[in-house]
């Protein structure tokens, strides 16, 4: 299992203000890389499957009626530490890092923590899926977004990437 790219104790309040993030976009395995890679279609029509992590990654589209694999799932659903992986093709995307993150008081969300996969920039690449969020809190506030989110595939044969995962424990939910 990976370790956590980024883990942070805080022993009282913390908050992540309107505006502001914490984030690991794009810090998990790269293009074709990972447990849960989307293929590559290496064939003339050079289409990518997207990443999978949380559940399987989208099909790629080989223009020609036929599919390229999505990857697989696989991480902890109680204890998510794993990266998120690549999305298939030459360049496609990049996975979702890890974040860990430990508040002994309120955990106040009015922007963002996110370990999202990244999309392609090229035609017909797989997107990369979301990471690793593992979040343990006093208590939990706030209308910001937590997420781990999935890169789109890039027109037009890409496969989207897979979320990634979220545990979340806490002692009081605001």
């Amino acid at each position: 299992a990976s370790q956590p790219g980024l883990g942070l104790v805080i022993q009282q309040d913390a908050t992540v203000a309107l505006g502001g993030a914490i984030q690991a976009d794009g810090r998990g395995y790269a293009a074709g890389q990972g447990p849960g890679a989307g293929w590559t279609d290496a064939s003339a029509w050079y289409a990518g499957g997207g990443a999978g992590h949380g559940g399987v990654g989208g099909l790629g589209d080989r223009g020609n009626g036929g599919t390229v694999g999505g990857g697989g799932a696989y991480g902890s659903v109680l204890a998510p530490t794993t990266k998120g992986s690549g999305g298939g093709c030459w360049s496609g995307s990049a996975g979702g890092g890890v974040i860990r993150l430990t508040v002994g008081g309120t955990l106040t969300v009015e922007g963002q923590i996110r370990a999202n996969g990244v999309s392609p920039g090229s035609d017909s690449n797989g997107g990369g899926s979301g990471g690793s969020l593992w979040l343990t809190v006093g208590t939990l506030s706030g209308t910001g977004v937590i997420s781990v989110d999935g890169g789109n595939g890039s027109s037009p044969y890409g496969g989207g990437g897979a979320g990634g995962r979220i545990a979340v424990y806490h002692t009081n939910n605001l």
